[in-house]
């Protein structure tokens, strides 16, 4: 073997790219003979003389998400230019075979530009798979895309064209074996069993740029939504990573058209305001929650629960709210979430819970009632909602404007702390003791309130 040798083992491998080595007999860049696993993996540019990429022999070989490409074999007799399966299971899904070579010496048979099946126990399965750009060269080449010899093959919604063989079979070649296909499009016809195939056209658009290694479906690509959505159960993208099935029909071969990549799921925000616990204010029994703010959102949803009640939902279009229409003393609980486009990103999780307690006098969030909220109550007062000088959170009676009745309720709690049992909300009589005293409303009259 060249690159890598499991003897009997098990091995997994995943986001790796096992590429230019070189091995005389077997196995250019892996020689399997125990359990292999492949995921979003290349194999390329391999060279030996049996299974220029792999050469699986009685061990399964599961390939998923992966690229065979570039990897030759040579000399006499040789076979498997992409993979050699002799006599054990070989699985391929959302795979690509193409631009592998089997070119002997001589005049001896090549076979398998992309896939070598063989063996009596051989089985080949392929599932919305790409083969194609593969050849079988020399005098006597056979199966450009796939030679089964005497094993057992099955396709589901794969192709298989474009392979060259310079003897017999550029797409598939098949002597004493049993090749079964379905929703497969292929130059080969003469399935053992077949269902829904399709003939390839040549006059028709198939890949975008299979000249260059693009095997990519054109638009309007012959192959596009003809397969069978039961094969590829359980698989979400193409070999691309983009989602695996778009207009409700799963496309043929390892690429899906017009597919975008899944969407991703939008990180949780994170509650700004307070402490959890702490009393937070914007007015008369009103919080404003804010939380940090994302890109690529669609708006962002509040949702709170007063005293254990039932979730209620405040939609957000910028990453702050206001929830009104509390009642004193309650504990509120808040979740936030970010909401997605539902193509590219789709919603966050909830954030993390936090609870706040509803006590409007505590302007400054302190934790008392005292210098620090009075101070910002006559920096707005006898300022109205929408003027510059407004404070909501000085707008203790939530009337919209700045003045006594807000006066009223913060002098009556004066000095108290919001965990003392003493503090009321609101004090009809102190208000009105307070309007009768101080009609004026004149700042220097009120100051002398305090």
């Amino acid at each position: 073997c060249g690159g890598i040798y499991n003897d009997s083992g098990v091995a997994a491998l995943t986001n790796c790219t096992i590429r230019s080595n070189t091995a005389e007999r077997h196995g250019g860049g892996i020689y399997n003979y125990g359990m292999l696993t492949l995921t979003n993996s290349t194999v390329s540019e391999n060279t030996a003389r049996y299974g220029g990429g792999v050469y699986s022999e009685a061990g399964d070989l599961t390939l998923t998400d992966c690229a065979v490409s570039g990897n030759s074999v040579t000399g006499e007799f040789c076979y498997g230019g992409g993979i050699y399966n002799k006599s054990g299971i070989a699985a391929l899904t959302n795979c690509a075979v193409s631009g592998n070579t089997a070119n002997g010496n001589g005049d001896y048979y090549n076979s398998g530009g992309g896939i070598y099946n063989s063996g009596s126990s051989a089985e080949l399965i392929l599932t919305n798979s790409t083969v194609s750009g593969n050849t079988a060269g020399g005098k006597y080449g056979i199966g450009g895309g796939i030679c089964n010899s005497d094993g057992t093959s099955a396709l589901y919604n794969t192709v298989i064209a474009r392979n060259t063989a310079s003897y017999n079979g550029n797409d598939v070649y098949s002597s004493s074996g049993f090749i079964s296909a379905y929703n497969t499009l292929s130059s080969f016809t003469r399935w053992d069993k077949s269902s829904h195939c399709l003939a390839y056209d040549p006059s028709l658009p198939l890949f975008a740029d299979a000249s260059n290694g693009d095997y990519v479906l054109a638009e309007n690509s012959q192959a596009i939504d003809k397969g069978n959505n039961e094969y590829i159960a359980g698989y979400d993208t193409d070999l691309a990573g983009n989602l695996r099935i778009v207009n409700g029909i799963v496309d043929l071969g390892a690429y899906e058209y017009g597919s975008l990549p899944p969407a991703e799921q939008l990180a949780s925000p994170t509650i700004l305001t307070g402490n959890h616990g702490a009393y937070v204010s914007a007015g008369a029994n009103r919080h404003q929650i804010r939380w940090n703010g994302f890109e690529n959102v669609s708006g962002y949803e509040l949702q709170y629960s007063a005293d254990g009640n039932p979730w209620t939902t405040v939609s957000a279009s910028d990453p702050f709210a206001v929830v009104s229409g509390l009642t004193y003393g309650q504990n509120v609980k808040y979740r936030v979430r970010a909401l997605g486009d539902g193509v590219s990103y789709t919603d966050s999780d909830w954030s993390a819970d936090k609870v706040f307690k509803v006590c409007p006098m505590d302007i400054n969030n302190d934790g008392d009632i005292s210098g620090g909220d009075r101070a910002l109550l006559v920096s707005s007062w006898l300022s109205e909602e929408g003027e510059e000088e407004y404070l909501s959170a000085a707008d203790i009676d939530g009337d919209g404007n700045v003045s006594g009745g807000d006066r009223a309720f913060l002098s009556s709690n004066w000095l108290m702390d919001p965990e003392e049992e003493g503090l009321q909300y609101p004090a009809p009589l102190a208000a009105e003791v307070i309007f009768a005293e101080f009609a004026s409303a004149d700042l220097a009259v009120d100051l002398d309130m305090f």
